[in-house]
């Protein structure tokens, strides 16, 4: 007998599949819908090792099928029925077959993973995909087909995903930008976006993560950044992680590349977020040769950063100044091009420029208007958002 639909609810979100009823296993893995319960009486830890009975319990979140680790019990070695499989490298946790519970029936879902939150306590996963009897997919997550990523395993995952330049000045340069979503309650997540595919925050939280979808883009996009920006308490957190590859440590000559995290030059982020981003990318990038450090970018950053350097550097947490980043950088191209104008300097506060300016900025803006080019003397990223908004306007950015 089959079901046609078999109903699954999590924050709101329901998908429908033709499941086979009546083979689940005896004594296997299984997820009770009423109770919101996943057990899986036996994984087995890849490379650490070790055998145990697990218990996931379903979130209230926004996101599809977020579930938190209630029970871990120690399991003998000797026991033979393996249910689960945690892959450790890639932090997945690997369910071949999982009998759903639902209105006393019982329907087998197949070849289900779940990929763990890293930072996240206690532990925390998320449904990455699950197939029916007949292995056909009943469920792909929002970041699937290399929209995004959770953990990063090595440098080649993190290149699938960033944007990479050869400009002048910023040849080898790759950002990746990230959201963190949740941030006001118990269960936050980081998410790297694919940024050349979604460069913009809010345009991966509102197409991939479909947040915001109730109300139009600009009223999104106002919201988004109300919750994103400029404030204490937030929502979201939105940054990169910038791979600077020809840097070169002036102490150590040997030491190349520095990865860094980075966000919005004139947005005061507050040093609680800034460490939980922090923790939460070096949980996520287990690859990094050295540590991932924090850039203050601009002169609101490192003003800010001026009164908890030390608590950071007593945390272990590393940071790197402008000056020390780009000690062997004199300039950079970030948008070619050609422009004729009048050159002004600006400074916060002054009226904006016009089209027939070559605007010198003593800061990065918020916004930008028409001008006939840009410079700036705060360095930026390829991906800023000062950069995006000049190669939408055909406008030399240096």
């Amino acid at each position: 007998m089959k079901y046609p639909i078999l109903l699954l609810a999590s924050a709101g979100l329901f998908f429908a599949a033709s499941l086979q009823a009546g083979n689940c296993p005896e004594g296997g893995a299984s997820y009770d819908i009423q109770q919101g319960s996943l057990v899986v009486p036996a994984v087995t830890v890849e490379k650490q090792g070790g055998i145990f009975a697990v218990q996931l319990d379903l979130l209230d979140s926004k996101n599809p099928f977020q579930f938190q680790l209630s029970q871990l019990d120690s399991l003998a070695e000797t026991i033979e029925q393996r249910l689960g499989i945690f892959q450790s490298d890639k932090q997945i946790l690997k369910i071949p077959s999982l009998c759903v519970l639902a209105d006393n029936s019982e329907l087998l879902v197949t070849q289900v993973e779940m990929q763990l939150i890293p930072n996240s306590s206690p532990l925390q996963f998320l449904l990455k995909s699950a197939s029916d009897s007949t292995d056909s997919v009943i469920f792909n997550w929002a970041i699937g087909q290399n929209k995004g990523a959770v953990f990063l395993n090595n440098r080649q995952e993190f290149e699938e995903l960033a944007a990479k330049n050869n400009l002048p000045g910023v040849t080898g340069v790759r950002e990746l930008k990230f959201v963190i979503t949740d941030l006001d309650s118990l269960h936050p997540v980081l998410y790297f976006m694919n940024s050349d595919a979604t460069p913009l925050h809010y345009d991966f939280t509102r197409g991939v993560l479909k947040r915001y979808q109730n109300i139009s883009y600009d009223q999104g996009s106002t919201q988004f950044i109300a919750e994103t920006y400029f404030r204490e308490e937030r929502r979201y957190l939105a940054g990169s992680v910038v791979a600077y590859d020809e840097y070169r440590n002036a102490d150590n000559g040997q030491e190349k590349g520095l990865y860094a995290l980075e966000f919005w030059p004139t947005d005061p982020v507050p040093e609680k977020l800034i460490e939980h981003a922090y923790r939460s990318l070096t949980a996520a990038m287990p690859f990094l040769p050295n540590a991932l450090a924090y850039h203050p970018v601009g002169n609101t950053h490192e003003l800010e950063f001026a009164g908890f350097a030390e608590q950071f550097a007593a945390k272990n947490i590393l940071s790197i100044d402008t000056d020390s980043l780009f000690a062997q950088l004199e300039s950079a191209i970030l948008n070619q091009g050609e422009a004729y104008g009048r050159l002004k300097v600006i400074s916060p506060g002054d009226p904006n420029p016009g089209e027939d300016t070559i605007a010198i900025y003593t800061y990065i803006p918020n916004t930008l208007g028409h001008v006939g080019g840009i410079i700036t003397e705060q360095p930026q990223t390829p991906l800023s958002h000062i950069n995006l908004k000049a190669r939408q306007n055909d406008t030399p950015n240096a």
